[in-house]
């Protein structure tokens, strides 16, 4: 007669191998939760830029073609750029006359996200009877 022993637990090995599997599997999945944190945070930083930008050229199309002042640069708003874009940073509105009754307005933001320089640009040219017309 045989005796059946009971094979009920887990030996040293087995327990070894699952601890080594949790530690790579929880640190993979932080490391992905800190890329998509950096991800998520420069392009929000991307949105706020492009959305001052357009804010900006809106304010220029409600002046009207004569109150907008030619230049390089016509003005400077770094000011209104918020406190988490990194340094150095600038806001800036050229405005320049390529032909007579025409400006072109160029909209220029920069600012430092995580040691890179990021650079928002946006024209548009406008006759006395308005934007792009």
């Amino acid at each position: 007669m045989k005796i059946l022993r009971s094979q009920n637990g887990f030996t040293l090995v087995e327990l070894v191998v699952t601890a080594v599997f949790v530690t790579v599997a929880s640190a993979a999945i932080i490391t992905i939760f800190i890329v998509v944190g950096k991800l998520n945070k420069q392009a929000r930083n991307m949105a706020v830029a492009t959305a001052l930008a357009e804010q900006k050229l809106e304010i220029y199309r409600d002046a009207g073609y004569h109150a907008i002042p030619t230049g390089a640069p016509a003005e400077t708003f770094t000011g209104a750029l918020p406190a988490n874009f990194g340094s150095p940073k600038s806001a800036v509105a050229n405005v320049t006359t390529p032909q007579a009754g025409l400006k072109r307005i160029d909209i220029i933001i920069t600012y430092t996200d995580d040691k890179r320089t990021k650079n928002v640009q946006i024209s548009t040219l406008m006759t006395q009877r308005g934007i792009n017309r």
